[in-house]
């Protein structure tokens, strides 16, 4: 008789059951955002123990396929962004992904510069910049809240484009501008009030804060950008790497 087995034959039934709702998920019969079925649902349809969904589970947690709300169940996580937007446009990196982008304009303005924007944007205090803030969607999900802050000196009526899709189809497209580096820094932190609100979290929820400055192949800088990110539903790869 042959010994030899698959590893799928002699894998733990906790495993093969991870595997089968992986394959659900990226079948498309779960979508982001979309909560799994309860552990009991789970234990009635595979005919096993909670707990041995509950391992399955976990499995699928650890590798970022899926998250936790307390008191609320399991969901499955967006895909995992390999360039934050500031490194690539959301946009871009969300369609890639197969999800539908969108955004929900919270605030625009031009204003002075205070010292610390004009430092990361290399202009003087009170030169005019223009200020976007907005929450970014994947297939109708808050993911983002990203500050943008745009020097007016270097792109002057910046706020009268289309600004609610690709700020980088304005650069590229109006501008002639490419972006094409950004230097980054990452913190995770509590949400606020504000923040969790516009993410749907609650107060205290880990979220990423990441600053991005980006710019030009030339080093000119385009944008200084503060995003929010809900930390808990993503995974990211970082680096400094190129856009185009």
């Amino acid at each position: 008789m042959n010994s030899r087995r698959s590893d799928s034959f002699l894998a733990p039934t906790y495993i093969k059951i991870k595997n089968n709702i992986q394959h659900l998920i990226t079948s498309g019969k779960y979508q982001p955002g979309d909560k799994l079925p309860s552990e009991a649902e789970l234990s009635t349809a595979f005919k096993v123990s909670r707990i041995t969904i509950r391992l399955a589970l976990k499995e699928l947690l650890n590798q970022g396929a899926i998250y936790s709300k307390q008191g609320k169940g399991s969901f499955v996580s967006l895909p995992t962004m390999s360039n934050i937007s500031g490194f690539r446009s959301f946009s871009e990196d969300t369609r890639s992904k197969g999800l539908e982008p969108s955004s929900i304009i919270l605030q625009t303005e031009s204003i002075l510069a205070d010292e610390h924007i004009a430092s990361h944007l290399k202009i003087n205090a009170n030169d005019p910049i223009f200020v976007l803030k907005r929450i970014r969607l994947s297939n109708n999900t808050p993911v983002v809240v990203e500050i943008a802050h745009i020097p007016l000196t270097s792109f002057p009526n910046f706020g009268d484009h289309e600004i609610s899709n690709s700020i980088f189809q304005i650069f590229r497209g109006v501008y002639g501008v490419t972006p094409a580096w950004t230097d980054n820094q990452i913190q995770a932190i509590p949400a606020s009030d504000e923040i969790a609100s516009h993410l749907q979290i609650h107060l205290n929820d880990p979220v990423l804060k990441i600053t991005c400055t980006d710019y030009t192949d030339s080093f000119m800088v385009i944008e200084y950008v503060v995003s929010y990110y809900c930390g808990n539903s993503y995974t990211f790869s970082t680096g400094r790497q190129s856009i185009i």
